[in-house]
């Protein structure tokens, strides 16, 4: 693999390329103008402002412009603390015509390489500003600073259809190589059976990239791994997971449950009934955990394929209330699964005997399990 990036080397960067022979149009009605009205920048921004607008005219983004069009800069903190500028181009992207060329499926990239044994993610350094604007559209990325007016040379970000074009080229790069690379944007999956079969595939990806003028950031490159991070999820050798952080953000348990009545029928499980409710301050404390280790414990199993036939007090608390609910249909069946997902029901009704507040809920569930 060393000798396969020796070789590319060129086309590892952290500085854009330039896509030969893709352009990036901008349709707009005869006549149309926008003139936005000068917004001041904050003073502590003007130096991280002006150092920005420097580095774009170094790198060859940008370039100074007399257009009679003018947007308003933006100036956004990034997460890492560094400044990006952005473009409100809300009313030019109302006169632009949409372009409508369909964008990937997450869901089915990511089940394209699920299976895949070696996977590398190529990131294309500043995807959008790897391809030019149109000479002719260029006038109307125009946008003003403290010291004049400047015009996109290659694609700006926050414009309408840049993704839809830059995601159509992408797809005409990659359509030899069906089979074993996808794409979502500037982000490029290599996905393989076998170690020779990747090798060769990384080759001919990385000359693709090299004939069309395109770089991949080393930095957020990933080459020859088991698993990788793919749009929110952790892919590879049969396995999807969400990304922790991600279960972070959505995760609810320590607040609130959620069940699913289902019944199998022919093979097939079915839905019957749902439910779910806000837990009171009592159910959170009655298993028994501090807050940090029960929250660990969930992020642990939710990151992770679910296990059947584990249960807790909190699923407890839920499984009580869904049978409560269905009582009149449960009564007619003498046998019931329970698929719970924190810690062994049948190992665990004991302790939650010795909790104050689940003898009576064990009790029900008793009823309902034998």
């Amino acid at each position: 693999m060393r000798k396969v990036i020796r070789k590319f080397q060129d086309v590892f960067s952290k500085e854009p390329g330039w896509f030969r022979g893709a352009v990036h149009t901008i349709k707009t009605p005869p006549g149309a103008i926008v003139r936005e009205k000068w917004r001041p920048i904050p003073h502590h921004l003007l130096q991280a402002v002006r150092e920005e607008v420097s580095s774009m005219l170094r790198l060859g983004v940008v370039r100074p412009s007399q257009s009679p069009w003018r947007s308003s800069l933006v100036p956004v903190h990034k997460s890492d603390g560094s400044l990006r500028l952005c473009i409100d181009y809300r009313r030019l992207n109302a006169l632009a015509v949409f372009d409508t060329f369909p964008m990937p499926q997450v869901d089915e990239l990511i089940e394209w390489i699920e299976e895949a044994q070696y996977i590398s993610t190529l990131d294309l350094a500043k995807g959008y500003w790897q391809i030019p604007v149109a000479p002719a559209d260029q006038p109307k990325t125009a946008f003003g600073t403290p010291w004049g007016l400047y015009k996109f040379v290659r694609m700006p970000f926050g414009l309408h259809g840049v993704a839809a074009t830059f995601q159509r080229l992408i797809d005409q790069l990659l359509a030899p190589h069906a089979g074993y690379a996808t794409a979502y944007i500037d982000d490029i999956n290599i996905y393989s059976p076998t170690w020779a079969h990747h090798k060769q595939a990384i080759r001919a990806i990385l000359s693709e990239l090299r004939q069309a003028g395109l770089t991949a950031n080393p930095q957020k490159c990933s080459l020859a791994k088991r698993e990788t991070k793919y749009l929110g999820f952790l892919v590879g050798r049969g396995t999807i997971r969400p990304l922790a952080d991600k279960v972070e953000t959505t995760d609810a348990s320590k607040m609130a449950v959620g069940a699913v009545l289902t019944q199998e029928e022919e093979g097939v499980e079915r839905p019957i009934a749902y439910t779910s409710r806000k837990l009171s301050s009592a159910e959170k404390r009655c298993d028994g955990k501090s807050l940090g280790e029960w929250r660990k414990h969930q992020m642990e199993k939710l990151a992770n394929p679910p296990e059947r036939n584990k249960s807790g007090p909190r699923s407890c608390i839920i499984c009580l209330q869904q049978c409560n609910d269905e009582r009149v249909t449960l009564e007619m069946y003498r046998k019931i699964d329970i698929f719970p997902d924190e810690l062994g029901m049948k190992q665990n009704f004991h302790k939650w005997n010795n909790l104050p507040g689940c003898t009576h809920m064990s009790m029900h569930m008793w009823h309902f399990l034998h």
